[in-house]
């Protein structure tokens, strides 16, 4: 009888919703292929954080004969150590097979994502859709490949279109919803209000913190300031507002990363490198109507027939979450029932927010 092989995942953490996604595309991904998965939760490489570079002990283990095989999500480790040092890290892998998510490594087969594509697609839309032109960035780790990519794509955009570019409006970050609430809180400890009418935020975590600092200064968002995010992680749909985010397949890539690491370990061929696209998805803190709410609205009514049925809605929900769990869906659909229409609709014309209209007409 053949052995079953072994997989490993390298990953910071288990419990935020982009190491979540990833870790449930490798588990997916490893009972597909009836293999075993151990996951190497150490925290971030070279963190500087009090005890928590300590968990990085943990990394010692990842050796040949423990597993056949490792996936490193490299997102989540290239955050407090120069691109230099963290090959020199990895190097200590020799004799294991690897695959890397998120970060280039030369000669090993990595699974990417386009993120200046989405980067551009989410600036084009504040400016074309919304009419935004003073618009601030929330930066990721200064080492972080994709950080680099995503605030290089920004300023590419700002260029592109005409746009200022305004160090004061580029603000530091590390991928954690602490690093954006101090971001904001040193920017309005210079400035009474913003001096910005959007913010691109490197990743969803600082996004939500985003939110949460400038609701905590008095800011509404959308209405004062539209914010993006990036990743599509779970908790983007269910804040409030929900995020408008660049969602970037984690599911699949954790999939698509296992499926690459079992045929290295049983000495198959891997593609080099695949790059997976990355789209926008229109919720409601840039100031749209969410798409599955637009969706459920256009659906018909009847005498006697307040909205959809609960079955038309599902299928909406359904096709809107497609890499989510029945879990995830049900949740949605028990918060569009509980929370009703957007307070405000397509056609409402523009003025004061409390007689349901909006300041700015960016709903569409």
């Amino acid at each position: 009888m053949k052995e079953r092989i072994t997989l490993g995942l390298l990953i910071d953490q288990l419990v935020s919703g982009y190491a979540r996604s990833i870790i449930d595309g490798v588990s997916s991904g490893s009972r597909d292929l009836d293999a075993n998965l151990i996951v190497f939760s150490g925290r971030v490489l070279g963190i500087p954080r009090g005890h928590e570079y300590q968990n990085n002990v943990i990394f010692d283990y990842i050796k040949p004969g423990t597993i056949d095989a490792l996936v490193m999500a490299t997102g989540t480790q290239g955050s407090f150590l120069p691109f230099d040092q963290l090959l020199s890290y990895f190097g200590r892998l020799k004799g294991i097979p690897l695959v890397s998510i998120s970060i280039r490594i030369e000669g090993v087969p990595s699974i990417l994502t386009d993120n200046r594509a989405g980067i551009l697609e989410a600036m084009d839309h504040l400016v074309l859709v919304h009419g935004l032109r003073r618009i601030a960035f929330l930066k990721g780790p200064e080492f972080n490949r994709e950080a680099q990519e995503r605030f290089a794509a920004y300023r590419d955009a700002l260029r592109a279109r005409g746009l200022d570019e305004d160090p004061d409006l580029w603000m530091p970050g590390d991928f954690t919803r602490a690093s954006a609430r101090q971001s904001l809180s040193q920017y309005f400890a210079r400035h009474a209000r913003p001096d910005f009418q959007a913010l691109v935020a490197a990743n969803d975590e600082t996004a939500i913190g985003a939110i949460e600092a400038l609701r905590e200064h008095g800011c509404s968002v959308p209405r004062d300031v539209s914010v993006i995010g990036f990743d599509n992680i779970p908790d983007a749909q269910f804040v409030v507002p929900s995020i408008t985010t660049v969602g970037q397949r984690l599911i699949e890539q954790g999939r698509t990363a296992a499926t690459m690491a079992a045929a290295l370990a049983r000495g198959e061929a891997a593609p080099r490198e695949i790059v997976l696209p990355a789209r926008l998805i229109l919720r409601t803190s840039c100031g749209c109507l969410p798409a599955t709410v637009a969706a459920l609205d256009a659906l018909p009514t009847g005498p006697g027939r307040a909205g959809p049925s609960a079955m038309d809605a599902a299928k909406i929900v359904e096709q809107s979450l497609p890499e989510q769990s029945p879990a995830a869906i049900r949740r949605n659909l028990n918060m569009l029932a509980a929370g009703g229409r957007h307070e405000c609709l397509p056609g409402n014309p523009p003025g004061d927010n409390e007689r349901g209209g909006c300041r700015r007409d960016r709903y569409h």
